[in-house]
């Protein structure tokens, strides 16, 4: 189903645009508002940065040597996971252990802080916290994760909470401990772009990065990850310069 919106309203629009070239390539920036593409060089006066961003996996002993899943790679199982730890409590990890657990999935939270959703105030993380656990979801703030391996079928999560070091058993592994920006590659140090300590592209108001001629869209900017706003984001630039311009 997701293959099949992207086709069709993605890729399928953009291919009938009369002023628009698509390539499928890395680009990265080669001089002051001019970026290389498979060895195809392009200038412009303005330069839109919307590259996405992609889970965020936290350095944990043993966690590359196991088949640990992201919201991505979650969707794309045949099967409803018997058990399932997930690893973080922010927005996306809580609205995929509700799901699952309402799905018959057997739901273990840890979270490494002192509570979920720890960028909200103490009081709404309080009520999300006990209405998922009246539902059944064992959720373990405070939790540390040390080591991660497989142990025949099964995935053994060992953790430290409150000095007390114990494992969890389960069948599937889920890593939802947040984003960082898909801005590896790029060269925004050759044209001072600034990025923040997740290499999120820093912009203002009018998602204009440090330097003047270059604007970010989308979960690729220090702003909320949202489907909506990035949808509103993309039009921006081209708002405020058509301003700019009509005021000169």
């Amino acid at each position: 189903m997701v293959a099949d919106m992207q086709q069709r309203k993605y890729a399928d629009l953009l291919a009938g645009l009369p002023y628009v070239k698509v390539m499928d390539g890395f680009a990265e920036f080669v001089g002051d508002r001019t970026i290389e593409v498979e060895g195809e060089q392009y200038e412009g006066l303005k330069v839109i940065i919307a590259t996405g961003a992609s889970t965020y996996i936290p350095s944990i002993e043993g966690l590359e040597g196991v088949p640990y899943l992201t919201n991505i790679s979650l969707f794309e199982l045949e099967e409803l996971p018997q058990s399932l730890v997930i690893l973080g409590a922010g927005y996306i990890a809580l609205e995929i252990a509700q799901a699952y657990n309402r799905f018959g999935t057997k739901v273990t939270i840890l979270q490494r802080s002192a509570t979920v959703l720890s960028r909200q105030s103490q009081d709404v993380s309080n009520e999300i916290r006990k209405h998922l656990s009246d539902e059944g979801i064992t959720i373990l703030t405070k939790a540390t994760v040390n080591k991660v391996w497989k142990d025949g079928d099964m995935i053994k999560v060992k953790y430290n909470q409150n000095g007390l070091n114990d494992t969890l058993t389960a069948t599937h592994l889920l890593v939802a401990t947040g984003t960082k920006a898909n801005t590896e590659g790029l060269n925004l140090d050759k044209v001072d772009v600034k990025t923040d300590g997740k290499g999120h592209i820093v912009v203002d108001n009018y998602l204009r990065t440090s330097h003047p001629d270059i604007f970010a869209v989308g979960d690729v900017t220090s702003f909320p990850a949202y489907v909506y706003t990035a949808a509103y984001e993309g039009a921006l630039p081209f708002k405020m310069l058509f301003i700019i311009q009509s005021n000169e």
